[in-house]
């Protein structure tokens, strides 16, 4: 379950399967349907992780919202949320992979209200073309999906991260510039974009209309572009401000400088904050709460001194 290898933060599963009908997707194939774990297993795993120091948590499945919906249970987030909270020792959380078709206004106003777990949104939108959607079968359209990413964009300080595919088979080119269009006006702040690559037993294997390889590749680095000033559009919201952050390790730039994250973030995918400098006497220790401002922006990596140790 502990994946990182870290001593503080870890990724717990939340079910093994999936019940959507994804046209682009094998996991059912071979994972089988939506099988969540019981609450109390998943308080239990927390709990004991907790005890040994662990504080930070991501909780993952195929499907997230769609968690104990094979139980009959609607609303199996709200209730994970509400035991986890509970648990002495988890000082932060986020929920990965949310899916349009079975997210909740309510989630989004628990997440909103929760002093634990961050207003982090992962939900893999593939498409915004309608028609695309439909063809993807990815069960929600493009009403439903505006409506939730401004609702989460509302609050402050949110996090929005999406996927995005390129190239499945029937993407026409004005769907392809409609979704360009979108992704350059809704500020995402990660996008990450995949080329669409048939996969045997699924629909979209079967499907006419396939996109050459050099058309994708075309359209992705049309995205590209896009992908990356978001992102640095969204670095920039920090800087000259306070922000809590926690030390990693090693930086990736160089050994003597410390590499960490803000908090808010998912280990590994989001990025890498470098701690050049402290305003505190102390050490800083890896896997501590540390207030620090943002003093620069050095190409994808925001720089931070750090201000106080939050204990």
């Amino acid at each position: 379950r502990v994946v990182t290898g870290s001593s503080f933060h870890a990724y717990i599963k939340l079910s093994e399967g999936c019940n959507q009908k994804c046209s682009f997707c094998a996991i059912p194939s071979f994972k089988g349907l939506l099988q969540s774990r019981s609450l109390d297993d998943i308080e239990k795993e927390v709990g004991n992780l907790a005890k040994k120091g662990f504080w930070d948590f991501s909780f993952i499945s195929q499907d997230s919202s769609s968690y104990l919906r094979d139980q009959d249970e609607k609303n199996g987030l709200l209730k994970l949320i509400d035991r986890i909270e509970k648990i002495e020792g988890v000082r932060s959380a986020r929920i990965l992979y949310l899916y349009p078709s079975t997210l909740s206004d309510e989630l989004i106003d628990r997440i909103k209200e929760s002093k634990i777990f961050h207003n982090y949104f992962d939900m893999p939108i593939q498409h915004i073309s309608d028609r695309m959607l439909k063809i993807m079968k990815r069960g929600a359209g493009k009403e439903t999906i505006l409506k939730q990413l401004k609702k989460m964009r509302e609050i402050e300080d949110s996090f929005l991260r999406t996927s995005i595919i390129v190239g499945h088979p029937g993407e026409r080119e004005e769907d392809f510039e409609e979704l360009k269009n979108f992704l350059q006006e809704f500020d995402f702040d990660r996008i990450n974009i995949f080329a669409y690559s048939d996969e045997e037993g699924t629909r979209a294997y079967e499907m006419e209309e396939k996109i050459p390889k050099d058309l994708i590749e075309d359209r992705i680095a049309v995205l590209d572009e896009i992908v990356e000033e978001k992102f640095q559009k969204s670095l920039r919201k920090d800087l000259n401000k306070e922000i809590l952050i926690v030390p990693e390790g090693e930086s990736s730039e160089h050994e003597y400088l410390i590499g960490g994250r803000k908090i808010q973030w998912a280990p590994q995918i989001d990025g890498e904050i470098i701690i050049n400098d402290k305003t505190i006497d102390e050490e800083i220790k890896i896997g501590e709460i540390y207030k620090a401002k943002i003093t620069e922006i050095a190409g994808d990596k925001p720089i931070a001194t750090v201000t106080a140790h939050i204990k």
